[in-house]
């Protein structure tokens, strides 16, 4: 529904910045779920799940990787998702913030699968000596 997410994409005031943060989203007052955001500016995010598309214009209520919760509306939306424009832009340190909780946590899933290999080397190695 509304515009083309590429046409979007030509439209933004800024780049996004690539993130991987869980969310809440709200809207129609009582409908909720739980979100990924996968990019984000001062000035909005895209978010991943899966629903009906949504009207451009509806507002939304998002709370990434909880932490204040922002006012948006749709921008563009699809069956897998949708583009959010924040009703006042963010702070750039808030934006900072949540790019690096995305880059810890991030970290954090690359060490928990490399530090059982690592182990398994290091054992297997001393085994044969």
């Amino acid at each position: 529904m509304g515009k083309d997410p590429e046409q979007v994409w030509q439209d933004r005031r800024e780049t996004r910045r690539v993130v991987e943060l869980p969310g809440r989203a709200r809207w129609n007052v009582s409908l909720r779920a739980d979100v990924s955001l996968l990019d984000i500016s001062l000035h909005g995010c895209q978010i991943s799940f899966a629903a009906e598309p949504m009207p451009v214009g509806a507002v939304v209520f998002i709370r990434p990787a909880d932490s204040c919760t922002l006012r948006s509306s749709v921008r563009w939306s699809n069956a897998y998702g949708m583009g959010l424009a924040f009703d006042h832009p963010l702070h750039p340190a808030v934006l900072e913030h949540l790019v690096t909780i995305s880059e810890w946590t991030y970290l954090q899933q690359r060490a928990a699968t490399i530090v059982p290999k690592i182990r398994f080397a290091v054992g297997r190695s001393s085994e044969q000596q």
